[in-house]
């Protein structure tokens, strides 16, 4: 378990570097491929892309579609948290 989160920690320390720019590349590299697109037409049939949410949880899982879509397309902003 601790080395997990080690790994995590390692991973985390390298996506921090990353600009918003280089997010859209690393995640066009993944979803732009054959592959990739067929794993996110899959999210997006179970994370409610093409249904009404009914819950937090649902809309939660759409917010991440929809993230990951506007990493895609280019118009990914990041919300800076200030709290």
């Amino acid at each position: 378990m601790i080395e997990g989160i080690r790994e995590r920690n390692k991973l985390q320390d390298v996506l921090d570097k990353y600009d918003d720019k280089q997010l859209m590349t690393l995640y066009r590299a993944v979803f732009e491929t054959d592959s990739g697109m067929l794993v996110l037409q899959d999210l997006m049939n179970r994370c409610y892309m093409y249904a009404p949410t009914a819950s937090d949880r649902d809309e939660g899982m759409r917010c991440v579609i929809l993230t990951i879509q506007s990493l895609l397309s280019g118009t990914y902003k990041e919300i800076k948290n200030d709290a």
